[in-house]
């Protein structure tokens, strides 16, 4: 490559950057080796290791341990009172799922039952579950529903767990149990170092941060029916929050 004052991995880095850019390199797409790189480049490998860091702070790829380099493409995730993460990959053609990977029966710690507005020790179900783009982690969600309220939530969750029928939004479990309107109440995010089991459920590259979201919805009474924490890979999505007219 031609330096032109510029450092071979910024060079590297800036050609990659416009191939994402112009379409010819797709979110999803594997990157050639690191090796194949450099021999396209004509330059050592440590220098195009060094343009892939760059792209991965940029949040334009992302490394999956033991399974190479992917285009990554970030979701815009408009937050409002009532729009729902699978509004939005559906509104950016991306496929969403969900993967449930445990329902259990919990007692309230005190700050769930402080957003539920019930008794500390008082009965709730724990929901975790995986959300996915185009087979990609995006999300993973651990939701509190308090029994009293919705006394059947544990068994329906255990059903779609069981009848492998996982790709259904929760709005659509609340629905059935009767609730049929419900919006966020409170929204908290704030950014930290992932869990092991974090990393390993959204296939985390080194060295990423998660966005960690507590959110409280309520019914159409304002009553709250569920306490959520959520945990985003933060390269993949960013936030707009849009709550007027809703």
């Amino acid at each position: 490559m031609d330096n032109n004052g510029v450092a071979l991995w910024r060079q590297i880095s800036q050609t990659l950057a416009s191939e994402i850019d112009e379409g010819v390199l797709s979110p999803g797409d594997r990157l050639p080796a690191s090796a194949d790189l450099a021999s396209r480049f004509g330059v050592n490998r440590h220098t195009v290791l060094k343009a892939i860091s760059h792209l991965q702070g940029e949040g334009l790829v992302r490394t999956e341990r033991g399974g190479g380099i992917y285009v990554e493409k970030v979701i815009p995730y408009r937050m409002g009172a009532r729009t729902r993460l699978e509004e939005n990959l559906l509104e950016f053609s991306l496929a969403p799922s969900r993967e449930i990977l445990s329902v259990l029966d919990l007692r309230a710690p005190k700050k769930v039952a402080k957003a539920l507005q019930i008794e500390p020790g008082d009965p709730t179900v724990l929901v975790t579950l995986v959300a996915t783009a185009d087979e990609i982690p995006v999300s993973l969600n651990q939701n509190y529903f308090p029994t009293a309220r919705l006394p059947n939530i544990g068994s329906a969750f255990r059903e779609l767990t069981e009848s492998k029928e996982q790709n259904l939004a929760t709005r659509a479990v609340l629905d059935a149990q009767g609730v049929t309107d419900f919006r966020r109440r409170s929204v908290r995010i704030r950014g930290r170092t992932p869990t092991q089991n974090e990393e390993q459920r959204l296939r985390m590259p080194p060295n990423e941060w998660v966005f960690e979201v507590e959110v409280t919805n309520v019914d159409a009474d304002g009553i709250p029916i569920a306490y959520g924490v959520t945990s985003f890979c933060i390269s993949r999505v960013e936030f707009t929050m849009e709550f007027d007219g809703e």
